[in-house]
């Protein structure tokens, strides 16, 4: 498997960490999910709701 890596800032990682935090705590995700798995899970969500979807840009009317 690819290990893909990519720039976040360190205060939006933080906060991404307390939301993981928060949910294990809650029971809302497994309590030994890695940030790595979750972040597996929303990429894959993601391209699973937008794979019909056009990925070029469109213009709109502002």
């Amino acid at each position: 498997m690819p290990t893909p890596s990519f720039q976040i800032d360190e205060e939006l990682l933080d906060e991404f960490d307390e939301v993981i935090f928060q949910k294990k705590a809650a029971g809302e995700l497994p309590r030994d999910a890695s940030r790595s798995d979750i972040l597996r899970q929303l990429v894959e969500e993601y391209v699973e709701g937008n794979r019909n979807s056009s990925l070029t840009p469109t213009a709109t009317a502002d």
